[in-house]
């Protein structure tokens, strides 16, 4: 089982894809460079089938978060991001399949309220084909 909750203050384990990442009070956080971030950090192998992925997030206005799995390569992927519309404290849940420079929305949940400057608990349960999200 893996398990990181930051408190040795690295984060030894991950893959950093892209952006700038480093651990502060107990959190993994990445840099925003200018008005846009895209960084990437993963953790976790192929053979991984069934696993849970909780963390809690902080929400920022128009930052979108996500949890990848079902990882084959950094093009060939599901993830399951939390959207935010800028301006607003609409935000919906979108499922996501990246493939051979594709993507493709799966599902999506209607539009909900999630306030920013919150911290929220996200919890992702992989089970074979099976996915619960909340």
């Amino acid at each position: 089982m893996f398990v990181d909750d930051f408190n040795d203050g690295d984060f030894d384990g991950w893959s950093v894809e892209s952006g700038s990442w480093f651990i502060n009070q107990l959190s993994l956080l990445g840099l925003k460079n200018g008005i846009d971030f895209s960084g990437r950090i993963s953790v976790g192998d192929l053979t991984w089938s069934d696993y849970e992925v909780e963390m809690d997030i902080l929400v920022g206005d128009g930052t979108d978060e996500g949890i990848g799995f079902r990882r084959e390569s950094p093009l060939r992927t599901y993830e399951l991001v939390l959207k935010h519309f800028p301006g607003t404290t609409s935000s919906k849940f979108l499922l996501n399949k990246h493939y051979d420079n594709q993507s493709l929305t799966l599902d999506s949940s209607t539009d909900f309220y999630m306030p920013y400057a919150k911290w929220h608990h996200l919890k992702l349960s992989v089970e074979g084909e099976k996915l619960r999200f909340g």
